[in-house]
């Protein structure tokens, strides 16, 4: 309870915070990841609890990150696999992920990119990172890029927005609580949709 209680009053001033910076809505969000940070916790599985769709209205169903960090050197590499069922027809699908940190000590923020299993092209690269988490039931999750759209002559962004969950439940409270707090990284609340993670068996 107390926890929670934590959560809502944070979220609650974070959305204040963000009702002053309407003026960087449809950029990048600017934050500088959690610090102190532990990559090596948030190594595992972890379930989308909330966020923004990646196709169409709706986000996947049954969808978990793989999440391995390694350490090469001096530098800090993630390998992260995506597993759901396509909100278009239930079909599995696959996502990869490689991403380095921008700096070792610094783990939360990386650049990544992004592949279909299974196909050689990756995507454009996305400033990715972890802004809050506390390693055993939670993390909210950004990854943005900017995008130029010729017709309009404007900068626009493809974002992804998540809260992440340890366990495949969450309480709705709780995950409440953190969309509000992921919706003052610019992130609309309307399109913060939660997750559906009943009846999966998660053998794709």
């Amino acid at each position: 309870m107390a926890r929670l209680s934590a959560l809502v009053l944070l979220a609650a001033l974070l959305v204040a915070v963000a009702a002053n910076r309407s003026s960087f809505r449809g950029k990048c969000p600017i934050n500088l990841g959690k610090t102190p940070f532990d990559p090596r916790k948030m190594a595992g599985e972890w379930f989308i609890q909330a966020g923004t769709p990646l196709f169409g209205e709706q986000l996947s169903r049954c969808a978990r990150f793989t999440v391995r960090p390694r350490l090469e050197g001096h530098e800090l590499f993630y390998d992260i696999q995506y597993n759901a069922l396509s909100p278009r027809d239930g079909q599995p699908y696959a996502l990869e992920s490689k991403s380095q940190a921008y700096n070792p000590h610094r783990g939360a923020l990386s650049l990544g990119v992004w592949r279909r299993a299974g196909t050689a092209e990756y995507s454009e690269p996305f400033g990715q990172s972890v802004v809050a988490t506390d390693y055993k039931t939670f993390a909210v999750f950004l990854a943005c890029r900017p995008v130029y759209d010729a017709s309009t002559r404007t900068f626009q962004r493809a974002l992804a927005a998540q809260v992440w969950g340890r366990s495949a439940s969450m309480d709705d409270d709780a995950r409440r609580a953190l969309a509000d707090l992921l919706s003052s990284y610019d992130v609309a609340r309307e399109d913060i949709k939660m997750a559906d993670q009943d009846n999966c068996s998660y053998a794709y």
